[in-house]
């Protein structure tokens, strides 16, 4: 192992040399760098084919991750909480594994998300770390036609739910096909639908949207509630904890 003396500090790999400090006595120490992965090898040395295939099904995770999480983003006006970020990237490594039409390094979210314990487990998935709000229906309201018409049969709204500021809730139902061979997505919104409490001697209302068209590779239904207040004539989204929360009510395939 080499010493270097002399008032020169390096960090950091040089020409194949490592330059590192050591933490008991602060010197600068040297030693030839070991051998990586490197571009050729990777794509090209037979025994680094599962290392391979792990980086492909790692793309296709980690660029569905990014559609949903846009999503999200668009509904929240806000970053996705950083545990609530990797909890969706292992939910969505585990759907990758549900997938059994393909070997490995060629599965998918997309075919994941085409069985039950797929649809099931993006369902159950929470995108708010407090999904209070659902608390007021008792349930969630089901969908079907592939995402075209969502319906609140049988549930009702609990006032005591209402925080004491809100005035109303705002609802809006809307789905989102995705596309990962070019990894894009396109919503389609239903008009958002304001409720108060004096409003609830009425069934909650239902949402339908008409010619969606044929599923791409997967489809998403989702449900964002939002608390709000009335005051002085306009109409302010409540902010904090529980204030708000988002809901895929339904994932449909091709």
């Amino acid at each position: 192992m080499a010493r270097l003396e002399g008032i020169l500090k390096l960090r950091g790999t040089i020409d194949g040399i490592n330059f590192y400090e050591d933490k008991q006595t602060g010197e600068t120490l040297a030693k030839i760098a070991k051998g990586g992965h490197s571009a050729t090898s990777l794509k090209t040395d037979p025994n680094k084919k599962r290392i391979r295939n792990n980086n492909l099904e790692f793309e296709n995770v980690t660029k569905t991750q990014s559609l949903l999480t846009q999503v999200v983003r668009q509904q929240f006006r806000s970053k996705l909480p950083r545990l609530v970020n990797s909890k969706l990237a292992t939910l969505l490594h585990a759907i990758k594994n549900e997938d059994l039409e393909h070997p490995h390094g060629e599965r998918s979210v997309a075919t994941g998300l085409r069985t039950a314990k797929g649809k099931q487990a993006l369902m159950d998935f929470m995108f708010s770390p407090n999904l209070g709000v659902y608390s007021l229906f008792g349930g969630l309201p089901t969908v079907d036609l592939a995402g075209g018409l969502c319906r609140f049969t049988g549930l009702s709204v609990d006032v005591t739910r209402f925080p004491v500021a809100a005035t109303h809730f705002r609802m809006q139902y809307f789905v989102v096909d995705f596309d990962t061979a070019f990894y894009s997505r396109k919503a389609v919104y239903v008009e958002p639908v304001l409720v108060s409490p004096l409003d609830l001697s009425v069934a909650l209302p239902s949402f339908e949207l008409a010619e969606l068209g044929a599923v791409s590779d997967f489809r998403v239904a989702f449900l964002h509630v939002q608390f709000c207040q009335f005051q002085e004539g306009v109409m302010l989204d409540l902010t904090g904890e529980g204030m708000q929360g988002l809901r895929c009510l339904g994932v449909f395939s091709d």
